[in-house]
């Protein structure tokens, strides 16, 4: 660890953000983030993920003194409009028939809080990918929907699981 940082602490309990920081091979530990994930309406979504990236990692840095706060926050957006979490069956497979064949986009902010709060932190990094899902019908989407759980996914579907293909 380098010196003055007490350790990394990812203000996450998502297990494919702790894979992510798997990778990295550096060691770290989670904390729940506990904060407000609304956003104004209308809030661009560069913004609207970047605000919450630093939501979450401002929400545990108190917690974690000495330490490098890492927080994250993802948004799909289709037509100008975030794509949230669909909650139920219906709506995760409405969604995916709503971007069937067509081109999305998938908005990701990372918020790093320098150990000790270091002025000027956050420090956010935003990087947004443009995606094309193939066409897919109903059959199609409530099976994808049936394997893959992915109702706490903005979007429908895990592009780190089947929701590749």
């Amino acid at each position: 660890m380098t010196a003055g940082i007490r350790g990394i602490v990812l203000a996450s309990t998502s297990r494919h953000r702790r894979m992510l920081m798997d990778r990295l091979g550096v060691p770290y530990e989670c904390a729940a983030p506990r904060c407000d994930e609304s956003l104004a309406e209308g809030t661009p979504p560069g913004e609207g993920t970047a605000v919450l990236a630093v939501r979450k990692a401002e929400s545990v840095a108190h917690l974690h003194p000495g330490c490098l706060i890492v927080g994250s926050d993802q948004m799909a957006v289709m037509d100008g409009r975030a794509i949230g979490k669909p909650g139920t069956v219906e709506r995760a497979i409405d969604q995916i028939l709503g971007m069937s064949g067509r081109m999305h986009e998938l908005w990701t902010s990372v918020a790093v809080i320098p150990a000790g709060g270091v002025e000027g932190a956050p420090r956010v990094h935003t990087e947004v990918h443009r995606m094309w899902m193939r066409e897919v019908g109903r059959e199609e989407a409530a099976a994808y929907v049936a394997a893959d759980s992915p109702l706490a996914r903005a979007g429908s579907y895990r592009f780190e699981s089947r929701g590749s293909g």
